[in-house]
């Protein structure tokens, strides 16, 4: 029987419903089970319970049952990162190995038990998707953390600010104080001054080198324009999974109006992988974001409560559970256009591989509101 089906025997959609749905599959592809929840038509709870029916597979609805299987030296010799890239939780290894995954039978979990267990007997068990990423996040939270914080310094040293000053830096400022102090000392007014006229020389030169890199970046700036017949061209069969992070914080008044526009996005919504990222300690923006009562495929990812408490360090722990081809950012506050993405996709397939990021061009929907707002749309 196919999983369509399956939920009008369930009793969970009409058989209209499933038409819709189905329609809904060849204009935009995806997955059938997926379609539905986008719908409304489906919660995430009566998906995953039917999937596993699809496949004939247990399904794990308890967390704490999950954690009475899971033996906690195996799942240490695996990389967290790599578990949640291929969304799945290896559990007690005995007689055969018990994998929990939110992804049956996909390629990813297929490529992950041939890497990791090629020769033992695997035994798949359902589990919903956020149960998954509670589940990791409960047993690898320090190490997510770390590498929310740290990673870059991890990978590119010579990029990151972990170390603010070298020692040859803090050995030049101690000789500056000293410096300093002993020339106070024997004549204050002559440092004064000398200290007035390197403040203006600094401000001089500050001013022409910020003058010639705009020159400079406005001569080599790159402005890749897509016309509104290439994005009526696409097909939009053929449109990647696109991952959305938004970073919130203390922001419950503002978040909803992010949440109406992503429902209003031109792309295909089965195909939206949206992920709001709220700090442990923000109860009223969490409140507020469900009162909106996004989709259901739409994920809620809490942040541990760490620091620095910052929306960059939320973007790095968000993108340990990002599933799209493509991936951008919004502000609460932010009213993307409708296209925007399809214009993204197209971008990227015209820059080609050399192109790894695209900046939109930064509008204010208030411009007219004040003096202040034209100066910023400016």
């Amino acid at each position: 029987m196919k999983i369509g089906e399956l939920f009008v025997k369930e009793g969970l959609i009409t058989q209209e419903q499933l038409s819709e749905a189905l329609d809904y599959q060849k204009r935009f592809g995806g997955r059938l089970g997926w379609i539905l929840t986008t719908l409304g038509y489906v919660n995430r709870l009566d998906f995953f319970r039917t999937l596993a029916k699809n496949y004939n597979l247990p399904f794990f609805e308890d967390i704490d049952e999950v954690k009475r299987h899971i033996d906690t030296k195996l799942i240490e010799k695996f990389d967290p990162k790599e578990l949640a890239e291929h969304e799945v939780l290896p559990a007690k290894l005995e007689e055969e190995v018990l994998v929990f995954t939110s992804n049956p039978n996909s390629q990813r979990l297929e490529e992950f038990i041939k890497k990791h267990f090629p020769n033992e007997r695997v035994k798949q068990v359902i589990i919903t998707d956020l149960d998954l990423i509670k589940l990791l996040e409960f047993y690898f939270k320090d190490r997510f953390i770390d590498t929310a914080v740290h990673g870059l310094f991890y990978i590119s040293p010579e990029y990151s600010a972990s170390r603010v000053f070298s020692k040859g830096q803090v050995l030049a400022l101690a000789i500056f104080i000293y410096g300093s102090l002993v020339w106070l000392y024997y004549d204050a007014v002559s440092y004064f001054i000398a200290l007035m006229v390197l403040v203006q020389i600094f401000y001089v030169v500050s001013i022409l080198f910020k003058l010639v890199v705009s020159l400079a970046g406005a001569k080599s700036e790159m402005e890749q324009y897509i016309s509104d017949e290439e994005v009526k061209s696409l097909d939009e069969k053929d449109l990647p999974v696109y991952t959305v992070l938004v970073p919130v914080y203390k922001e419950p008044e503002v978040i909803g109006i992010l949440i109406n526009s992503l429902k209003k996005m031109d792309y295909p919504q089965n195909k939206l992988d949206v992920i709001l990222l709220l700090e442990e300690d923000d109860k009223e923006t969490l409140q507020a974001a469900k009162a909106h009562r996004p989709p259901s495929n739409w994920r809620f990812i809490i942040v541990p409560n760490s620091l620095p408490k910052t929306k960059p360090k939320a973007c790095n722990y968000g993108l340990l559970f990002a599933r799209g081809k493509y991936l951008t950012i919004y502000d609460a506050e932010d009213v993307p256009e409708p296209d925007q993405l399809k214009k993204a996709v197209l971008a990227f397939k015209k820059g080609g591989d050399e192109y790894i990021c695209f900046q939109a061009a930064l509008n204010y929907f208030n411009k007219d509101e004040n003096f202040l707002t034209k100066m910023f749309t400016l």
